[in-house]
């Protein structure tokens, strides 16, 4: 049995089917550990947690819980003992004490869960500081060039209408912005759970997401499984995997509003089959779902556990912190393993 220890900051509706189902395969004992109930997307809490343990550090949103919620994490890495620690990242509070106790206990790694893409450029400690200080509030989402775009596409006597569904620091901005360009067809549907969401995916003709920065992008595999046509940012993690260009949608710069226009203008022309195309979407979607998920990480923490102990069976010393990045490929039905 592998005890896993999985950290989330918190457990958004996405997370329990997939550690649902990891807890369910053979061999899997998992405790999964939160920072906090609550976070910045105001997700109601729908589901609890069935065939694994959830432990909630703190009731504080997201960011606020306080660094008395380490201790109360040591505490937790003393009674499970996992022999695999999943952690979100270097900046999750959790990554220090985990690497203290996998390099306290040789059975023991520690896993980074990190997303990332090829537009991600090389990192130093102190130029992030300065980024966060200082761009903290920056536009990720890239909200406010999809209108600027959208106010192009419109100017091309474009039929559609679009639909912002939830809320953040940037609402008042953005509705400035719609206001000045004087349409009444941009509409602000804020805030909405999940068993609403269902009806404006159903009534969409398409969906559109624009980021600059985005490790992956659920949301867009919420849409292709509602069957809708996608238009969805290069930057995005899910890009190359999920959207396949003219199959079940297009991908843009989501820096170009003309490009941006021009993707809106194609798929509203009339010449593009909706229907196809998001049918499409929904089959190519089948293949991600949390079963799958589940299997892939078996896979993978059996591989690197298998690799670590062939370093420990060699008589090698790794230095701490180590490092094994290992991809996992299947080619002429073998495992290439990069180290």
């Amino acid at each position: 049995m592998t005890r896993v220890l999985w950290n989330w900051g918190t457990m958004g509706p996405y997370h329990f089917p997939r550690m649902r189902e990891l807890a369910k395969r053979s061999g899997v004992d998992l405790l999964v550990v939160e920072r906090s109930s609550r976070d910045d997307h105001y997700w109601e809490r729908a589901e609890k947690a069935k065939f694994f343990e959830l432990v909630t550090l703190s009731t504080e949103p997201l960011g606020q819980e306080g660094r008395h919620i380490l201790a109360q994490y040591g505490r937790i890495l003393q009674r499970f003992q996992p022999d695999v620690i999943c952690i979100n990242g270097y900046s999750d509070p959790a990554a220090s004490p985990s690497f203290e106790f996998a390099k306290r206990n040789p059975n023991c790694f520690a896993l980074l869960w990190s997303e990332t893409t090829a537009f991600d450029q090389k990192r130093q400690w102190w130029r992030e500081c300065v980024k966060s200080y200082l761009l903290g509030g920056c536009d990720g989402k890239n909200l406010q060039t999809l209108l600027r775009a959208f106010q192009k596409y419109r100017k091309r006597n474009g039929p559609w209408s679009l639909v912002l569904v939830g809320t953040g620091e940037e609402e008042s901005q953005l509705r400035q912005v719609a206001a000045a360009q004087d349409t009444c067809a941009i509409h602000f549907a804020g805030v909405k759970q999940l068993p609403e969401l269902v009806k404006y995916y159903a009534f969409a003709s398409c969906f559109v997401l624009p980021s600059i920065s985005e490790p992956w992008g659920l949301v867009v595999n919420e849409a292709m499984a509602s069957g809708l046509p996608m238009l969805v940012s290069n930057r995005c993690g899910c890009a190359t995997d999920l959207v396949e260009e003219g199959a079940n949608g297009f991908l843009f710069d989501p820096e170009d509003t003309e490009a941006i226009a021009d993707v809106m203008a194609r798929i509203s022309s009339g010449r593009v089959d909706l229907v196809k195309v998001g049918e499409r979407s929904r089959e190519r979607i089948a293949a991600f779902n949390p079963s799958e998920f589940a299997r892939g990480t078996v896979q993978h923490i059996d591989f690197l556990r298998g690799t670590l102990g062939k370093f420990q069976r060699r008589g090698l010393k790794i230095s701490w912190p180590s490092y094994v990045a290992a991809s996992v490929t299947k080619a002429n039905g073998q495992l290439k393993e990069n180290r």
